[in-house]
């Protein structure tokens, strides 16, 4: 049997997106050097494992538990109202509880519990 010939040109590389990007001169030294250690000597393939390395180290951030905050909030609120003036009529210790649990306004946009106000 006769091999089929094949057309003249560059070899298939693959049907994966391109993904350009510029990188310093001692960045692209050190993918080189890893590569040679690590990978198939191909910068590539050494930029497409170290991005896999790094993907599977990066902790995954879950979306928080309901459950959790909302047990939170009531141990909160508990201690509030064990250290709430009694003395105080009952709408100024509601306002008092409430500004102690949203917190400082300095605070409030690095809670992620919050919704980020629109700017």
């Amino acid at each position: 049997m006769k091999a089929e010939s094949k057309e003249r040109g560059r070899l298939e590389t693959g049907k994966d997106k391109l993904v350009g990007t510029r990188l310093p001169l001692a960045l692209i030294g050190a993918i080189d050097t890893w590569a040679k250690e690590h990978a198939d000597g191909s910068r590539s393939a050494a930029i497409r494992r170290l991005i896999e390395i790094g993907l599977s180290a990066a902790p995954s951030r879950k979306p928080p538990n309901p459950n959790v905050a909302a047990k939170a909030f009531r141990l909160a609120k508990e201690q509030v109202e064990k250290l709430a003036d009694p003395s105080i009529p009952e709408e100024e210790r509601h306002i008092r509880k409430q500004k102690l649990i949203r917190g400082p306004k300095e605070f409030r946009e690095h809670r992620r519990d919050l919704p980020r106000p629109k700017r």
